[in-house]
């Protein structure tokens, strides 16, 4: 995803995360604006941890990326 952020000048990508697990970890140290957020994660499912996020930074804005087609997880999502 970073490399479509760079093309685009009012976006700085702050940290990016291989894993849900990192991901929180870093937002006890980061707070972005927005998260980028894979469905595909190698510990846990996007949609899972983004409601772990929302428990507790409602402030922060997420674009859920998906390759997923099956409808439950799309409708979910």
């Amino acid at each position: 995803y970073e490399q479509f952020t760079k093309k685009l000048e009012y976006f700085t990508v702050v940290a990016t995360a291989g894993s849900g697990e990192q991901a929180l970890e870093l937002l006890t140290i980061f707070t972005p604006q927005l998260i980028l957020l894979d469905v595909f994660l190698p510990d846990i499912n996007g949609v899972e941890l983004l409601w772990e996020i929302r428990k507790k930074y409602r402030g922060i804005d997420i674009i859920l990326i998906t390759a997923a087609n099956d409808v439950e997880t799309v409708e979910e999502a």
